[in-house]
C-alpha cells in the first residue's frame, strides 16, 4: 500500500508507532494523530491493512503478547450520537476502514479533533455514567478519496496524514482461488510478529 517506497513505508510505521506514546504532550509535539488511507480503486488493501494492523495490536497472534481490546472498528459518522463515542476508552487505535463519504461535516471533524488531541474529555455512554478521559490514540481511515472537512480551523489538516493508495492489490481470491494461499500466511502468527515489530521500530 505504500507503493514500494521505503520512506513512505517507514513514515507510516512510525506514525503506527505514536499508539505507544502515552505522554499527551510528547504526542501533542508529534504532530499528526490521524492517518486517512485512500484509493478509487476497489481491492487496493486499505480495509486488509487496517484490518491487519487491529488484529496484530489485540495480540491475537502476536508471541509473548496478552490477548487485549486495544482497538475499535468504527463507522465515524455513528459519532453524532454521542454514546457512540464511549468506543474511543481504553483504545489505542480506532478505525474506520471505508468510509462512504469523504466530506466530514463539521460535527464529526471537531469530534475527531477533539478525541485525538490527547486533552480530558467527558464520554457517555448509553445507560452509563459519564466518565472523564484523556484518550491517546491513533484515528485511521479507509476512504476511496481523500478526506475533507468544513473544518475551517485546519485543526483536522494539522492532525491528519494521507496516503494515497494508486495501485490495486495484486492478490485476489475472487479472481484465482490460488491466491488463498498468500492471505493464509498474512493471518499468521509469523506475520503478526513481523508488523508489531515494524511498528515497534517505527515507535522507537
Amino acid at each position: 500500500i505504500t507503493n514500494n517506497n521505503a520512506e513512505t513505508r517507514d513514515y507510516m510505521f512510525q506514525l503506527l508507532g505514536t499508539m505507544f506514546m502515552t505522554n499527551p504532550e510528547s504526542k501533542a509535539a508529534y504532530g499528526a494523530k490521524m492517518m486517512n488511507l485512500y484509493g478509487a480503486s476497489g481491492s487496493n488493501g486499505k480495509s486488509l491493512s487496517l484490518g491487519l494492523i487491529a488484529d496484530t495490536l489485540n495480540g491475537l497472534r502476536v508471541k509473548n503478547f496478552p490477548t487485549q481490546n486495544n482497538t475499535a472498528g468504527i463507522s465515524i459518522m455513528n459519532l453524532k450520537d454521542k454514546n457512540y463515542t464511549s468506543v474511543f476508552v481504553n483504545k489505542i487505535f480506532v478505525y474506520d476502514p471505508d468510509v462512504t463519504k469523504s466530506y466530514l461535516p463539521e460535527t464529526i471533524s471537531d469530534i475527531l479533533k477533539k478525541y485525538t488531541a490527547g486533552d480530558e474529555t467527558t464520554v457517555e455512554a448509553k445507560y452509563e455514567n459519564a466518565i472523564v478521559v484523556r484518550p491517546s490514540l491513533l484515528m485511521a481511515i479507509g476512504s476511496n478519496e481523500r478526506i475533507k472537512s468544513s473544518d475551517k480551523t485546519g485543526g483536522l489538516e494539522r492532525r491528519m496524514s494521507w496516503f494515497d493508495i494508486d495501485k490495486k492489490f495484486p492478490y485476489n481470491i475472487n479472481e484465482n482461488p490460488e491466491h488463498q494461499e498468500f492471505f493464509n500466511k498474512l493471518f499468521t502468527e509469523d506475520a503478526s510478529n513481523y508488523i508489531f515489530e515494524l511498528i515497534l521500530k517505527g515507535y522507537i
